[in-house]
């Protein structure tokens, strides 16, 4: 099984028809674990959230890896086309009341919770794999790839 995060702009989930929803696979650590999964399981369960919003649209059928240069072509964002496209067969979709979304108060930024004393991404990248770069070097490599690597 696996769990792969997906966002972008509004509306980057497309719905092709009555059945169809695609997804497009925008850079990322270039392991593509999810698609070689459904190989195996195209099983597929989809929770969207939207901000400000304390429901959840859940979504579930079976997946695929389509590669599809005229769909590839409708996800290009400036100028990049995505790889693969996730093509999920609907089987069931439903809105469903999460009150632990609401209980946490995910939308209220007064109620974020300090994140002051919260290692950051570059210093556990650092200390868990042992590398030879500094905490600053990681940061910088970091950022630079949300500057320049985000399509």
């Amino acid at each position: 099984m696996d769990m792969s995060p997906k966002g972008d702009a509004v509306g980057f989930v497309r719905v092709l028809d009555e059945k169809l929803i695609a997804i497009p696979d925008r850079l990322g650590n270039k392991r593509a674990d999810t698609f070689e999964n459904l190989l195996v399981n195209p099983e597929v369960g989809i929770i969207f959230l939207i901000p400000g919003f304390n429901y959840i649209l859940g979504v579930s059928g079976k997946g695929q890896v389509v590669r599809d240069a005229e769909l590839q072509e409708q996800f290009s964002v400036k100028g990049e086309q995505p790889n693969l496209i996730l093509v999920v067969t609907v089987e069931e979709a439903f809105v469903h009341c999460a009150k632990s979304i609401a209980r946490s108060n995910i939308w209220n930024l007064n109620n974020w919770p300090d994140t002051k004393g919260i290692q950051s991404y570059a210093a556990a990248t650092v200390e868990h794999a042992k590398l030879a770069e500094t905490i600053d070097e990681m940061q910088e490599m970091i950022d630079k790839d949300f500057d320049t690597r985000m399509y």
